[in-house]
C-alpha cells in the first residue's frame, strides 16, 4: 500500500527501490516470512470499514514451530484505473495468540451508564428493546458483512424473542476482549468509539499528561500504559497499528 511504513519512509527519502525493499526484509524479525516451507490460514478474514485482517501461520519445516503472522490490508484505488484492490498495509510477525492477548491485554469494558446511553441511541422507538433489523443496520454500517451482522443479531438475542434487550446488549459489549469473534470486534469498535468521543474534548496538554502518566504509573492491569498510548496515536503514526504487547517491546528500545 502507498501508506505502508516501508514505502512511505523510503519514498520520502528517495531510496524506494526493489533493492532497498530486499534489505528491509532482512530484518531479523522478518526471517520467518522469507524462510517458510508451509503456511496455514488461522480463522476467517475480518472486514471492517475498508480494512481486512487475516491471521496466518508459517513454519520452516514439518517439525518446526508455527510462527503467527497477522496481515492488515486496505482497499486502495489503483492509480489511473478507477478500480480498487486490496493492498498490504502492515504485517505483524509472532504476536501473542488470541488466548495470550485475552489474558494479558484486556480492554476495560464500558461502564453501565455508558452502555445505557448507547442502548438508548439505538432504541429509537423507546420501546425498551432494539429490533434485530435496526441492530443489523448498525453493525453493517460499521463495515461488517451483512450475513455476519445478521448472525451477530441472532446470537445477541439470546432468548429468541425477536428483540434485543438492554441486558442482552450489555452482555454483548462485555465481550470486548474476545478478539477472534464478531461479537468481540463489534464490542471493541463501540468501546473505542465511545472513548474516542470522550477523549476528543481533551486539550493537547491533557493528552500528553494522560499518556505520560499511563506509561509511568502503576498499571491497573498488564500493558495498560501501552494500550493508552496506542489509543492516542495518530492514524498516520505506524505505532497506531501495533498491539499493546508489540508497542511495549518498542518502548524497551534504549532511546
Amino acid at each position: 500500500s502507498p501508506t505502508h511504513q516501508y514505502r512511505a519512509d523510503f519514498e520520502r527519502s528517495g531510496k524506494y527501490s526493489v533493492a532497498s525493499f530486499a534489505r528491509y526484509l532482512r530484518q531479523p524479525h522478518k526471517a520467518s516470512l522469507l524462510g517458510w516451507d508451509e503456511y496455514r490460514w488461522d480463522g476467517d478474514t475480518t472486514l471492517i470499514q475498508g480494512e481486512a485482517y487475516q491471521q496466518t501461520s508459517v513454519r520452516a519445516s514439518a517439525d518446526a514451530t508455527w510462527t503467527s503472522v497477522r496481515w492488515l490490508l486496505t482497499s486502495k484505488e489503483v492509480e489511473g484505473s478507477g478500480a480498487s484492490q486490496w493492498m498490504v498495509e502492515a504485517v505483524f510477525v509472532d504476536e501473542p495468540d488470541d488466548a495470550e492477548l485475552a489474558a494479558v491485554e484486556p480492554l476495560a469494558p464500558l461502564e453501565e451508564p455508558e452502555r445505557r446511553q448507547i442502548f438508548a441511541q439505538l432504541d429509537t422507538d423507546e420501546s425498551g428493546a432494539i429490533s434485530p433489523e435496526s441492530f443489523v443496520g448498525v453493525v453493517a454500517s460499521l463495515g461488517f458483512p451483512r450475513e455476519q451482522a445478521e448472525a451477530l443479531a441472532a446470537a445477541t438475542d439470546t432468548d429468541g424473542d425477536g428483540a434485543i434487550t438492554f441486558g442482552e446488549f450489555s452482555a454483548l459489549l462485555s465481550k470486548v476482549n474476545q478478539q477472534a469473534s464478531a461479537a468481540g470486534s463489534f464490542a471493541r469498535l463501540v468501546t473505542d468509539g465511545v472513548r474516542a468521543t470522550a477523549d476528543a474534548a481533551q486539550s493537547p496538554h491533557d493528552v500528553v499528561t494522560k499518556v505520560l502518566r499511563a506509561l509511568r504509573d502503576e498499571p491497573p492491569y498488564p500493558l495498560y500504559g501501552a494500550e493508552v498510548a496506542i489509543r492516542y496515536c495518530s492514524p498516520t503514526n505506524p505505532a497506531a497499528q501495533l498491539t499493546p504487547a508489540t508497542f511495549a517491546t518498542y518502548l524497551d528500545e534504549p532511546h
